[in-house]
């Protein structure tokens, strides 16, 4: 590999070049020590990258070769400076495409062990070959391990510090307290008949309603407003046909814009690339959502009228 020789300061601007080219001085940069400049330049690289598929070069094969190892070099370059979570966001990019790429799994790997995240770590490992992850795999499960005798310590220190408190709370307590009457001395109350119990609920109940309905009509003729209607009650049966009958134009709507998200799914991504979002990949879906909804209600809108006056009738 040629030497690199650093600047001393270039803006992307005045630099030049297509992104494999840049691709090749970042790796150049990173052979000789100088990480940050090698990230520096793969990010250029990946910008450049999306600027030519903009400008119409093919989507070829090559060219998602070209962009999974530029994202994979950020990534590991991103681990190297202690930047986790830009190395998890460069790993998911990666994944968002080829779900089971190695590389992008163990270095994702390896950024959710930095911060933290064993459990993710291990799960992302899991795919692996053994041979490939055991080192990585064996940090993850002794940190895991470490981490659960420490929780059951504090936990145990918890319980003993409420147990104590507990003790000191109820000391005393018993001291002087009287014996408890025995059983069979108890005064038994005689057992209420159920139908009778029953009949004084129903007519306890009737009498309540009454008595609402009475105060309702008083305040209605003293305040000079008309008494409110009678509450009336839809016929289940014709409110369900009515659901299932909007729920089935609601699921037809949902397919067609199924269809088209999954045509649109690559133009988001490269949104993304473009505006160099800052954070995780699922937080940049929200636009597409919203896209969906769009079309949803604007084909929902386009409905016939008699459908909805047939709908409305069986309210």
């Amino acid at each position: 590999m040629a030497e690199y020789e650093k600047p001393v300061e270039v803006s992307e601007a005045a630099e030049d070049g297509e992104a494999a080219e840049l691709k090749s001085r970042g790796n150049a940069a990173y052979a000789q020590g100088y990480i940050e400049e090698a990230v520096r330049l793969w990010n250029r690289a990946i910008r450049r990258h999306v600027q030519e598929l903009s400008d119409g070069k093919s989507c070829d094969e090559e060219a998602m070769v070209l962009e999974r190892s530029i994202y994979l070099n950020l990534a590991q370059g991103y681990l190297k400076l202690g930047d986790a979570e830009r190395a998890l966001r460069a790993c998911k990019v990666v994944l968002f495409g080829e779900a089971k790429n190695p590389k992008a799994r163990y270095r994702a790997a390896e950024a959710c062990a930095q911060l933290g995240r064993f459990d993710e770590a291990e799960q992302l490992l899991g795919a692996l070959d053994p041979s490939e992850a055991s080192r990585l795999l064996q940090r993850v499960k002794a940190e895991q391990r470490r981490q659960a005798v420490e929780s059951r310590k504090q936990e145990a220190a918890a319980s003993k510090k409420l147990a104590e408190r507990m003790s000191v709370g109820l000391s005393g307590f018993s001291e002087e307290k009287p014996e408890p009457v025995p059983e069979e001395q108890r005064p038994r109350a005689p057992m209420a008949d159920l139908d009778t119990v029953s009949n004084m609920t129903d007519v306890s109940s009737q009498a309540a309603q009454a008595a609402k309905a009475r105060l309702a009509r008083m305040e209605a003729a003293s305040s000079g407003e008309p008494p409110l209607p009678e509450p009336t009650y839809t016929d289940f049966e014709s409110f369900r046909a009515k659901a299932m009958k909007r729920s089935q134009r609601y699921t037809a709507a949902t397919e067609r814009s199924r269809r088209q998200t999954e045509a649109a799914k690559r133009s988001v991504r490269l949104d993304w690339l473009r505006q160099n979002w800052s954070g995780e990949l699922e937080d940049f879906t929200g636009p597409l959502r919203q896209e969906l909804q769009g079309i949803q209600a604007e084909e929902l809108a386009q409905h016939s009228p008699t459908e909805d006056a047939a709908l409305d009738a069986m309210d």
